[in-house]
């Protein structure tokens, strides 16, 4: 986690940018106001939250504390707010590729972006497998590009050990009942991006 302050007076929402978690989730354009830097904040309403799904929640932050790298989306700061689940995470100004594809490229993307995308998510996965993992939910809404064309793999909440009782299982039966889509709605952005 970064050393972003776990306070919500520090952040000023701007703008809703997605929903997700059967309605339990909104995703908001913020600005860190100490550093004047734009980031999202996935905010959960806890208390309408069943226990299974606090659960849930709580495996997707154990998580995310463990991983650490380069095509990764990082969070920030994770703190209740009031009643709320506030994850704190860096601006993709791009969106995803699922919004990029919808809004951007809608006769399909040449072959060297989807490669160069490809290649961060590829990376992504071979360093969750590395550490005992599978992301069990790798789709265009879960690959995440930054304003400098970054790519970072997301969707924690679909990550899944296969450490079973101290041995390493092959093969996975378990999924999980929340891992919905976030719906997303990618704000405006005037940069290009080098694909």
């Amino acid at each position: 986690m970064g050393s972003f302050l776990p306070d919500s007076s520090s952040y000023e929402l701007l703008t809703i940018i997605g929903r997700g978690l059967e309605g339990l989730m909104t995703v908001n354009l913020a600005r860190y106001q100490p550093m004047g830097e734009h980031v999202a904040i996935r905010r959960i309403d806890l208390e309408s939250c069943t226990n299974d799904m606090v659960n849930y929640l709580e495996g997707e932050l154990h998580v995310s504390k463990l991983f650490h790298h380069p095509n990764i989306l990082p969070y920030k700061s994770v703190f209740i707010a009031e009643n709320e689940l506030w994850v704190i995470t860096p601006f993709m100004a791009y969106g995803s590729a699922r919004d990029l594809i919808s809004t951007h490229f809608t006769d399909g993307m040449s072959e060297l972006a989807i490669a160069y995308i490809l290649l961060g998510v590829i990376k992504a996965l071979e360093y969750i497998h590395h550490m005992g993992y599978v992301h069990r939910s790798v789709k265009a809404s879960h690959v995440l590009i930054s304003a400098d064309g970054q790519v970072f793999l997301s969707g924690l909440r679909s990550i899944f050990s296969l450490i079973r009782h101290g041995q390493r299982a092959r093969v996975v039966h378990d999924f999980p009942q929340y891992s919905l889509p976030i719906h997303t709605t990618a704000p405006s952005v005037s940069t290009s991006m080098p694909l």
